[in-house]
């Protein structure tokens, strides 16, 4: 009885640290799209002052992107955040990295249906950004992005869910 309920405990801690380590891993990946959106913009920003100095193609690639995700018709809203276990998306994009040359450059996928992912999500695969519509963005410029993974566990017949919500704020 003594050596069952040892090694019942300790499969119940294994498997708390499996899902830490996923969930970590999962995180990393939503702040990593998260860190693409930021970067996009700034290099929007700074295309758009006066002084700015010639941009480097990358550069002018994020600079590209933001353009797209400012436009409703290349990249529509969606009204509010949607069902927080809902695995099922529309209107979805998500942000990667393509070689270009020497160099990689940032490119913006759009996706037709996004379903949970076997094993770590990834974009486009379990993971993918949405644009949400805000009225409140007509006074103050400010654009709000919904992130969001859905992996299906080993082990597990669950799909599990992380989502983060990140605003930036836009210029005119």
């Amino acid at each position: 009885i003594v050596t069952v309920s040892v090694f019942s405990i300790m499969n119940k801690g294994v498997a708390s640290m499996y899902d830490s380590l996923e969930r970590a891993q999962v995180r990393q990946i939503l702040d990593a799209q998260s860190e693409m959106l930021q970067y996009a913009r700034d290099q929007y920003v700074v295309q758009q002052t006066p002084q700015s100095a010639a941009m480097s193609l990358d550069d002018a690639a994020a600079a590209a992107v933001w353009t797209r995700l400012r436009d409703t018709t290349q990249v529509p809203d969606i009204a509010g955040i949607p069902g927080l276990n809902d695995c099922h998306i529309s209107n979805a994009f998500y942000l990667t990295m393509r070689p270009n040359g020497g160099n990689t450059t940032m490119v913006l996928e759009k996706n037709g249906v996004i379903s949970p992912s076997s094993g770590l999500p990834e974009p486009g695969n379990g993971l993918w950004i949405q644009k949400i519509s805000s009225q409140a963005a007509q006074l103050v410029p400010y654009k709000d992005f919904y992130i969001k993974a859905c992996w299906q566990p080993v082990g597990s017949d669950v799909p599990q869910v992380l989502s983060s919500v990140v605003r930036l704020y836009d210029q005119n």
